[in-house]
């Protein structure tokens, strides 16, 4: 979580704890990995909507080593005050040499942590992952995300995992990637 960069929102992404939650009756009361609640994980709220944006936050994790037979493990955690035409969305895309949409969820209340284990493009490149979160919930809304793993997907062989810096992405990837946001979001966002 040390190394995510926050893309350019209105509502950053931040590690919080149980107790640390602007809104704990949204929020998680303990983080995914140890069960207890000063337990760490990346946390996004916004208590209310006034203007309407096609992404509401987005977290990036550092460029890695793309490789084949890799997955993206990790746990989330969604609450809303919404009504069910009023939908979060989190996804996940990545940005490198197979840009593209890994997973995403449009829910109101996940009800708890909930585990994903999504297959990662079977190439060979420097990529990174973005989580996104948007949502046309007008009322307070929670999203976390905890335990995020890159590594060899679990019917596979172990293999090494190397992590170059953020630098190595391009700034073409980086046009690509914003790119990438607005189509995928507005594809999501069409509730």
């Amino acid at each position: 979580m040390c190394q995510m960069n926050n893309g350019a929102t209105s509502v950053a992404f931040t590690v919080a704890t149980g107790e640390t939650l602007i809104d704990k009756t949204l929020g998680p009361a303990v983080d995914h990995t140890l069960n207890t609640p000063s337990g760490h994980f990346l946390y996004w709220y916004r208590p209310v909507q006034n203007l309407r944006v096609r992404v509401d936050g987005i977290i990036n994790t550092p460029a890695f080593q793309l490789q084949p037979n890799l997955c993206l493990n990790f746990a989330y955690y969604i609450n809303s005050i919404s009504t069910s035409d009023k939908l979060t969305a989190l996804g996940v895309a990545l940005i490198g040499c197979s840009e593209g949409l890994i997973w995403s969820v449009k829910i109101i209340d996940s009800k708890g942590w909930q585990t994903v284990e999504a297959n990662l493009p079977q190439s060979t490149c420097i990529a990174m992952l973005s989580f996104f979160v948007s949502s046309n919930a007008t009322g307070g809304i929670s999203v976390s995300v905890d335990d995020i793993l890159i590594d060899t997907c679990t019917i596979t062989p172990t293999t090494t995992l190397f992590m170059p810096s953020m630098a190595a992405l391009s700034s073409s990837s980086r046009y690509s990637f914003l790119l990438l946001v607005i189509h995928v979001f507005s594809l999501i966002n069409q509730f």
